[in-house]
């Protein structure tokens, strides 16, 4: 074979390698594909921040939608995809459990979901396990629960079942009865019979990865080849091509689409800026409150505590956003305790926990795990 030959095969080849993921643009459903494919192994490689112990990558996975999801009282529940999720801002345990499922299978880690059934036949609860070290291990982005056995390792949900000090004797559940003994009690006396009662026997679905077509499953893993490859500039050059053919749908939300979808990819000088124009274009907006919150995190994670705290305090005052307020009140409490204010921010942590628990029921007092409030409390006790 001539030289000029392999040299045309060789440029051919390395011209649809270049091109593949491009390609997929030319159609909207292929692209949407694409983006939230490469979307998922970006956020994945960022979060987990090089781990390569699968335990460590899972907790910090974990950890992510546990923190920067929300489940606001009365937040519409959307059962469509993760990327949906990420963009609203908003998910109960069901999407928790999906997206961290989708984002550790990035990393190579099989999981399976867990929907848990009450003594009534009822599923109050969803969580996942993933398989470590050969057996399965219980995790809960929703309530951050982290639940070991005497020799340190994660337990699995049977296991969890069976022992009920597992849950009782986890850190987040002792430092809840350190702090708020009353909900403890009713949390614990919820969990032990709704969730993990011994004699119910949980729904178990396969993971997000085992659920695609052989075809998509091929296309997923060669696109996490490019970000494997090629890291972020490769990812940022998509979501630039991506947002800039397809952003326009977004119709009068196209700033706070593109807020969040730079926002996710770690991109805040971008995201700042379309936050704040979408903030002063759309004053009356229902998503001006994910957007405002989203602010002050990214002012928060860059330790412009001040900055955090003047837009967590405009949130607050706005009466209409009291569905929100156990996480205004935990972020004006972070921030504050940033500042070495331990007054204001133990009085933000109080006040968080009282909006947790407002409501009456037994049951409504889990939404107490959902944020870290008590946690950030227990230093002022």
């Amino acid at each position: 074979m001539h030289i000029r030959t392999v040299v045309i095969i060789i440029f051919i080849c390395a011209a649809i390698f270049a091109l593949f993921p491009f390609a997929m643009l030319a159609n909207k459903s292929t692209a949407y594909f694409a983006y939230k494919e490469i979307t998922y192994k970006t956020m994945a490689d960022r979060i987990a921040c090089g781990s390569k112990a699968p335990e460590e990558t899972v907790l910090r996975i974990g950890e992510y939608f546990h923190r920067y999801l929300f489940t606001p009282y009365g937040a519409k529940a959307v059962d469509k995809d993760t990327y949906n999720d990420l963009i609203r801002g908003i998910a109960y345990c069901d999407q928790k459990a999906w997206g961290m499922s989708a984002f550790i299978a990035k990393k190579g880690i099989d999981s399976r979901m867990i929907m848990t059934v009450n003594p009534n036949g009822q599923s109050n609860h969803t969580a996942l396990e993933a398989y470590i070290g050969g057996k399965w291990r219980y995790l809960d982005p929703q309530y951050a629960l982290v639940m070991r056995k005497k020799d340190g390792e994660l337990a699995s949900y049977l296991e969890v079942c069976e022992n009920p000090s597992l849950l009782v004797d986890s850190p987040r559940m002792r430092l809840m009865r350190k702090v708020c003994p009353g909900e403890f009690e009713a949390v614990s006396r919820y969990l032990a019979r709704n969730v993990y009662n011994r004699g119910s026997r949980p729904v178990i679905w396969n993971s997000p990865g085992r659920s695609k077509g052989n075809i998509k499953r091929a296309i997923s893993r060669v696109l996490d080849a490019y970000v494997t490859l090629f890291g972020r500039r490769f990812s940022y050059l998509y979501q630039d091509a991506y947002m800039g053919i397809y952003s326009a749908e977004g119709g009068h939300n196209t700033d706070y689409l593109l807020a969040r979808n730079y926002d996710i990819y770690g991109r805040y000088d971008r995201s700042v800026y379309y936050y704040r124009r979408f903030l002063e274009s759309s004053p009356s907006d229902d998503k001006r409150y994910p957007a405002m919150l989203y602010l002050s995190i990214i002012y928060t994670n860059n330790r412009d505590n001040k900055a955090a705290i003047e837009i967590l305090r405009v949130m607050m005052a706005d009466p209409e956003s009291s569905e929100w307020a156990p996480y205004v009140y935990y972020w004006l409490g972070y921030n504050y305790e940033a500042q070495n204010d331990a007054g204001k921010s133990a009085d933000c942590f109080r006040a968080s926990i009282m909006e947790s628990t407002k409501a009456e029921e037994p049951s409504a007092k889990i939404k107490l795990l959902e944020l870290d409030s008590f946690e950030g409390f227990a230093k002022y006790k």
